[in-house]
């Protein structure tokens, strides 16, 4: 499953890449993006308004890969969701569509160091469009990251597991630094797994 999320995720790349395109002359993805959300907090405190521009200026990349997020997670519930009513008819071809730990291809992290390396070194619209797809591009590692602490929780048969793993995705959905875990474990998973392909084909 990792594997069809990754070129998911690679399609929505590539719808963001040729809508910057079509819109390079415009001023390209950043063109698009309203800049007056301070307005909104004008009349309530101009300094938390003055922040709050600040932040949206220097994060509306993270729209379009937020947005690049929730279409293929979507995709993936509705999928998960299709395979379930199967399953009760025994219609499905596979008995489960659950993430695993492996399977991430070696494509995705020439593309994710590729479009790390344009946010960094590029300007403009280029830097903007690199972020965004930076950004959307590390989805598959979160997922195999959320996929590690799924198994790591079944494999110790940790004590309330349900209770544990709902305060993992609260902290997942109100932090930051957990979702940075969770990548770095991903691209962990994925080099490993590289490293221990290449041990056995001496």
């Amino acid at each position: 499953m990792l594997r069809v999320i990754s070129e998911l995720t690679i399609a929505a790349a590539a719808t963001l890449m040729i809508m910057a395109l079509a819109t390079g002359e415009q001023g390209g993805l950043q063109a698009m993006i309203p800049h007056g959300l301070g307005e909104s907090f004008k009349d309530v405190d101009p300094d938390f308004a003055a922040k709050a521009q600040q932040i949206f200026n220097e994060w509306s990349f993270a729209l379009f890969a937020g947005i690049g997020w929730i279409w293929i997670l979507t995709i993936y519930a509705i999928a998960v969701l299709a395979n379930t009513l199967l399953k009760l008819k025994d219609y499905a071809l596979r008995p489960s569509l659950a993430l695993e730990t492996h399977g991430l291809p070696g494509w995705l992290l020439l593309l994710v160091t590729l479009s790390g390396m344009l946010a960094m070194v590029g300007q403009g619209v280029e830097r903007f469009t690199a972020e965004a797809l930076f950004l959307l591009l590390l989805l598959p590692y979160c997922l195999a990251g959320i996929a590690f602490v799924h198994l790591f929780s079944v494999q110790r048969q940790l004590h309330f597991r349900r209770l544990w793993i709902t305060c993992f995705y609260v902290a997942l959905i109100f932090g930051r630094w957990p979702i940075l875990a969770m990548i770095a474990i991903g691209l962990y998973l994925q080099l490993a797994e590289m490293l221990d392909r290449r041990k056995k084909m001496g």
